[in-house]
């Protein structure tokens, strides 16, 4: 499930993912969920900016540190 609004004509938008992996009934403890919200910033035509947090929350008798925090500059020549 994934959601993204644009904030008028200021370039702009944020975003949600709700994320659910949960590969195999043989495994007991394989679910994992991620969340993860963000902030895109288009500068021009040719540059844009991005941030994004995600959220792990995994299956008991599983869980690991997987939350984070990532960001992006994209310029395309």
């Amino acid at each position: 499930v994934e959601a993204v609004v644009d904030i008028g004509s200021t370039g702009l938008s944020v975003g949600y993912r709700l994320g659910l992996l949960d590969p195999s009934d043989l495994i007991i403890a394989n679910r994992v969920i991620e969340h993860t919200a963000g902030i895109n910033y288009t500068a021009t035509d040719r540059i844009r900016l991005q941030l994004n947090g995600s959220l792990a929350v995994e299956q008991e008798g599983r869980e690991l540190d997987n939350n984070r925090i990532e960001a992006m500059v994209e310029v395309r020549l």
